[in-house]
Formats: structure tokens, sequence, C-alpha cells
């Protein structure tokens, strides 16, 4: 299998706010939506880099999956790529996670 692209990658943080100045003004790139995404615990941020997506997940609280995820692998402010991708191949999608 070749992998032609990637649709968008997730990366878990204890703090949207402190990490979203890297990708707005380093990188340039402009937030194309935000959401609450209640029945999963997360506040989502996400930035089209023109070949794919970057999505910032924060937890709202300690029972969301990105805070287990984050005490899991004990990262303290810093982000973290999640398990969840999806490949693009060809004209066929292939989700993992």
């Amino acid at each position: 299998m070749k992998i032609l692209g990637i649709e968008h990658i997730g990366i878990a943080t204890e703090s949207i706010d402190k990490i979203a100045p890297f990708w707005r003004q380093v990188l340039k790139l402009d937030r194309t939506h935000r959401e609450i995404v209640e029945r999963e615990g997360v506040i989502t941020d996400i930035y089209d880099t023109g070949r794919g997506k970057v999505e910032l997940l924060e937890q709202t609280g300690q029972e969301s999956s990105i805070a287990k995820f984050l005490k899991k692998k004990r990262i303290r402010n810093s982000p973290y790529l999640s398990g969840s991708r999806k490949y693009r191949r060809s004209d066929i999608r292939v989700e993992t996670g």
C-alpha cells in the first residue's frame, strides 16, 4: 500500500490556548474550525495546511478520552500525537484508530 496523503492528524494537549499560537503565528496557519464535542469530552481546533489538517484536542473533563490518554502517557503541558489517523490511498479511504 502506498500512502498518497494524510487527511488529518490529531494532537492531544492539556491546553489548546498554550500551543495554538505556534500553529497561527509560527506556521501561519488559520484555524478553520473550533468545536466542543460533548459526547467525547473534548474541544477541537482544526488548522488546514492545504494538504491535510491538524486537529488539536483538549479535554473538557477528567473522564474524557484525551484526559485518560495524557495521564496514561504522563504528558504534561506538551502536545502528543493521538492514535487516530485517516489515510488516503488512491481513491480508497482507509481509517485506523
